[in-house]
């Protein structure tokens, strides 16, 4: 790392030029800090100094900051890691409940995320209410426990993701009334404004701007390979089947960002390669592809039944979470109905209630058609103190609040809670149970025969320990490679 000049100071703190419209402050924990309490201090004081220059970016109801794991080890945990995980936590709660800003930390790999998320559950644990901002809702309760309910079925690799516009609102991407409205006035042409007269509109608009203008003015307001923060909680649930009605690249970014690679679907070549994302509306990648005239939708009815198959087959096997999704799409009420029927009739040969296949996640009340009731549980987002203009991107706060909530289920629960046990960079975070498993399994690895590595039943065993963690040197046994996980962490100071 290139240590910028001018940093020297006693305050720790250096304002930097703007990055790509984005401010920034460098904290300089290498010369200012002595211990923990200090890290966390000047983690704090950089959030001040941002504060007084960042602005409220469209789309969003209020600023936001990221910050890194600050002194832990170039984002991962040092022996100190731990203490200064949970100080921050706790410190940046105090901070965000005294401002009118939101705070996001980012972190470099999946298993500083689920590490991370334990010291988050011992701060919750303690009386610290981690999702202050869902008490802005009409129902703060009941999405909390609806929140918790699909991390468990994330965890358990039992949830799959069909992702709409209200995902992207905090980019400030359209939705499909919004983008009619913008294209027509590109077009020099009437607001749509009757939800009858979209369709017919649009063909009109593409005729008037011409095939190559319209394609570019989508590529315009589609094209930036950026994501908000509900993209990468999405992403890090680690869903392997995701269908998306939008044509911005934000969902696949995110998921490349944790995953390194996406499959990209757009029609009938679809397969069962894991992970997937299908793009039922086309990808602004092949602006081509795109769905927006009436002729679009009839063209796709007729070849995309291979496309909405998939979809009756996640709601047929997976359950389902629609994220900000209208269902106005027609040959969606189609695959839903016959989903229903087969549903139906395996109740009745069963004589149980088929339940529900799926929960839709609403910015606005009456996005999700009453009829759909007995199969799709809905939860709105629903700010209870915001009016005006304002209260379609508070909505999508709440829904950004709502997925770090699921996220923190699900990165708790299961197998994915142990992701980090073996890692050393994490030892000092573990608790008395969790230390002795990992003192065990170490132990283990040591002790083994080195003929027990070619017996078939290893490749099984070494992919486990690798999912908890234990670094690839030490799982083969190299020597000098068995850190001395019996030993006892003090406790840091303030």
């Amino acid at each position: 790392m290139v240590r910028p000049r001018g940093v020297d100071g006693v305050d720790g703190l250096r304002p930097l030029a703007p990055h790509h419209d984005r401010e920034l402050t460098l904290v300089d924990t290498a010369r200012q800090s002595s211990s923990p309490g200090d890290v966390v201090r000047l983690a704090i004081a950089g959030l001040d100094d941002l504060k007084a220059r960042v602005r409220r970016r469209p789309g969003r109801h209020l600023p936001l900051l990221a910050l890194p794991m600050l002194g832990a080890g170039g984002g991962g945990f040092g022996a100190e890691g731990s203490y200064i995980a949970r100080k921050l936590i706790a410190s940046a709660l105090d901070w965000t409940e005294a401002n009118d800003v939101d705070v996001a930390i980012v972190l470099r790999t999946r298993a500083a995320f689920v590490a991370v998320q334990a010291a988050r559950r011992e701060v919750v644990a303690g009386g610290r209410d981690g999702w202050r901002a869902l008490g802005a809702s009409r129902r703060p309760k009941a999405l909390a426990k609806e929140a918790d309910r699909l991390g468990r079925l994330a965890a358990a690799g039992d949830l799959s993701l069909f992702v709409a516009a209200g995902i992207s609102k905090p980019l400030d991407l359209p939705d499909w009334g919004q983008l009619l409205a913008r294209l027509a006035a590109e077009a020099g042409l009437p607001h749509p404004h009757r939800e009858a007269d979209k369709l017919a509109a649009a063909a009109e608009i593409v005729e008037t701007l011409g095939r190559r203008t319209y394609e570019e003015e989508m590529t315009r307001i589609f094209g930036a390979e950026s994501y908000a923060p509900g993209h990468a909680l999405l992403a890090g649930l680690h869903v392997r089947k995701s269908v998306t009605t939008n044509y911005d690249r934000a969902l696949e970014t995110a998921v490349a960002a944790q995953q390194g690679t996406v499959r990209v679907l757009t029609g009938p070549e679809a397969t069962g390669h894991l992970p997937w994302l299908l793009k039922l509306h086309g990808d602004i990648a092949r602006p081509s592809s795109l769905v927006l005239t009436k002729a679009d939708f009839e063209q796709l009815a007729e070849v995309g039944h291979p496309l909405y198959g998939l979809v009756q087959t996640l709601l047929m096997t997976s359950h389902v979470l629609f994220v900000g999704f209208a269902f106005s799409d027609p040959d969606f009420t189609t695959t839903l109905d016959q989903v229903r029927r087969v549903r139906a009739q395996g109740s009745r040969q069963s004589q149980r209630s088929a339940g529900r296949v799926a929960t839709a996640l609403a910015l606005t009340e009456g996005t999700v058609r009453r009829a759909f009731a007995q199969e799709i549980q809905t939860v709105w987002m629903l700010p209870a103190a915001v009016k005006g203009s304002d209260r379609m991107a508070a909505a999508a706060r709440l829904l950004e609040v709502f997925l770090d909530r699921l996220a923190f289920t699900a990165a708790t629960t299961g197998e994915l809670a142990a992701e980090y046990l073996l890692d050393p960079p994490y030892r000092s975070g573990l608790n008395p149970a969790d230390r002795a498993l990992a003192t065990s399994l170490h132990a283990f690895v040591a002790s083994l025969d080195p003929l027990a590595r070619d017996s078939a039943g290893w490749p099984p065993v070494k992919g486990l320990l690798g999912d908890l963690g234990m670094p690839p040197e030490t799982i083969e046994g190299r020597p000098g490679s068995t850190p001395r996980w019996d030993e006892r962490v003090p406790p840091m100071p303030e």
